[in-house]
């Protein structure tokens, strides 16, 4: 398995040309830390469909 760093790498081609500054939504620096603040302040259960691999998620289980 490769590096922390290689998902981003992964992704350059898609993100390639992409103006980040008109995303109109929020840009989560470290989705693992998202995903464990929206399950922990969520006043409702929080369902995860995972359809692909999941690393993110089993490193959320980590620490949360």
């Amino acid at each position: 398995m490769g590096e922390p760093g290689d998902t981003a790498k992964f992704q350059l081609p898609w993100f390639d040309g992409f103006d980040v500054t008109r995303y109109p939504g929020v840009i989560q620096p470290d989705g693992v830390q998202a995903l464990i603040d929206l399950i922990e302040t969520s006043p409702e259960s929080v369902t995860i469909i995972s359809i692909g691999a999941a690393t993110k998620i089993a490193r959320a289980l980590e620490l949360a």
